[in-house]
Formats: C-alpha cells, structure tokens, sequence
C-alpha cells in the first residue's frame, strides 16, 4: 500500500513538472514577442547596436566637398517649381533688359544733342577740292564748279535735318528717361518682393517637413540624438533658410544674369572676346569651386568644435 502511494505521489509530480515546463515555456515565447515588439517600437536593432559601438549617442556627422546637386534640386522644388522659376527667370530678364534700353536712351541723347560733323567735312572736302584742283590745270574748273556745288546742297540738305532733330527738347528726353527708370525701379521691386515671399513659403514647406519627420521618428531616434542638436536644426538652421538664403540665391542669380547680358553685348559688338572670356570664365569657375569647398569645411569646423576663426574667413 505503501509503495501504490508512493507510485501515486510520483506520477502526479511528474505531471505537474510537466505542466510547468509547458507554462514556463509559454511565458517564454510571450516574453520574446513581448522583447520583439519592444525592439521594433525602440527601433533597436542589432545592426545598429553593432554600429554604435556600445554608444548610446551618436556623433553628428558631416558631408565634405562641395553640396549635393540633390539639395539645390529639393530646393528649388519647395520655391514653386517650374512655373515658379519660369516666371522668375523673366522677372529677372526683364530689369537687365531695361536698364539695357536706359544706356541706349542716354546714347540717344547725347547723339541728338552732339553739333554734326556734316558741315566740317563738306568745308573740308572743298578745301581738299580745291588744293587738288589748283594742281591741275584750268581745264577742269568747270568741274570743281560743279562738284562744289553738290557739296554745299548735301551740307544744306544735313543742316535741315539737324535742325529737324534739334526740335525735341530737353525735357522730352529727361521725362523718357524718367519713365525708364520709374519702371526699372516698380520691376525691381517686384522681383524682391516676389522672391521674398517665395523664399518665406520654401522656408514654411522645409520646417513642416522637417516637423513631421521628427514627430514620426521612433524611440530610438531620440534615445541617441541630444536635444540640442534637435534644436539647433529648428532654430539655426530654419533662421539661415529664412533670412541668408534666399538674398543670397536672388544676388547669385541676379549676377548670373547680369554677366551674361554682358558678355553677349560685348561679345555681340567685338566678337572675338568670346574666346578670351570663356577661359576666363573657366578660371573665375575652378577659383571659385576651391574656394566653396575650404570656405564649407572652416564653417562645418567652427560649428563642430565651437573654434574661433577671423571673420575675414567667414
């Protein structure tokens, strides 16, 4: 009797092992789902704790060289796109083209408002008429006669025409001129204005942008980028695109413009400058590239390890 109690006592330790183990490794299974789940939401990953090195947070990085065609692209499509710069490359055209028209008006002036010449050279033609025609014999007098003649009508027909141009007074080429400028002046106002407001809405499209990735961004996100540098990009960041890049954009591309409306007047009048302003274009464009690239890394430099440089390089 003894031992079929004790055979009891057995079977039913058994079974209740039995029952553990299958509850221990249920508890198991829940806790590796319930670690899974963590993982994902934390956005922990091994391969990322492998790159981290046992860092919690991570060094900021940084791009060297010149900046990506990838960002002036994304850029340019938060100013409005195509239709956008279409309208801003002719805004742009168009004060070039009028101050153009204004030194051509100012050339005008000075032509109409300059004695003729007609009448120098129709005496002098008939002093060198006659100095030539003493040579000769007397034969051909009647000749000078009549060449002296169409001479004098030609400087009567120029004075006539001088006098017909000398109508218009001063005042007819001061108020034109006025006219060029007040409307130099309304389209270049326009065109601040319109890059302005342009540059103000890019600036709203970049931080809303900018807000909803970090509103969406797992736990981890935050767990290794310092609250500082969330900040900086919210504030430092957003004040550049708001205040620095837009008149900057607006003064390179205003340049742009003006240089090439130079070079093709000037290449329009003598056309061999052409070849001598493609080298130096060539040359003002390596300059300029070493210069962007060192002038980019002093200030990633200053902005990384807070080093204090002369302005002069700023």
């Amino acid at each position: 009797m003894v031992q079929s109690s004790v055979m009891n006592s057995r079977s039913q330790s058994s079974v209740n092992l039995q029952s553990l183990e299958s509850k221990n490794s249920s508890m198991k299974a829940k806790a590796a789902a319930i670690e899974d789940k963590l993982q994902k939401l934390a956005g922990d990953d091994h391969d990322e704790d492998v790159q981290t090195d046992g860092k919690l947070v991570e060094e900021e990085s940084k791009s060297e060289g010149i900046v990506d065609s990838k960002v002036y692209i994304d850029y340019a499509k938060e100013f409005g796109g195509w239709t956008m710069w279409t309208f801003i490359f002719a805004i742009f055209i168009l004060p070039q083209a009028i101050y153009i028209l204004q030194s051509w008006w100012l050339k005008k002036w000075a032509q109409e408002n300059t004695p003729s010449g007609v009448n120098v050279m129709g005496i002098s033609a008939v002093n060198n008429d006659q100095t030539v025609f003493n040579i000769y014999n007397s034969v051909l007098s009647s000749a000078h006669l009549v060449l002296g003649s169409v001479v004098s009508a030609t400087a009567t027909v120029s004075e006539a025409v001088t006098e017909l141009k000398k109508k218009h007074e001063v005042m007819y080429y001061i108020i034109i001129y006025a006219a060029i400028g007040i409307t130099y002046a309304f389209v270049a106002t326009f065109r601040v204005l319109l890059t302005f407001f342009a540059g103000i809405r890019a600036s709203n499209r970049i931080f809303k942008r900018v807000l909803t990735k970090v509103l969406s961004a797992r736990l981890r996100f935050f767990d290794k980028t310092p609250l500082g540098r969330i900040m900086n990009r919210f504030s430092k960041d957003i004040e550049s695109v708001d205040q620095e890049l837009t008149p900057v954009a607006e003064g390179v591309f205003a340049c742009f413009v003006t240089c090439v409306s130079v070079l093709g007047l000037i290449t329009f009048i003598t056309p061999g400058f052409l070849v001598f302003a493609i080298l130096i274009a060539y040359l003002y464009f390596l300059v300029g590239s070493y210069y962007i690239t060192l002038s980019r890394e002093l200030k990633e430099i200053r902005l990384h390890y807070k080093v204090s440089y002369p302005p002069t390089l700023f």
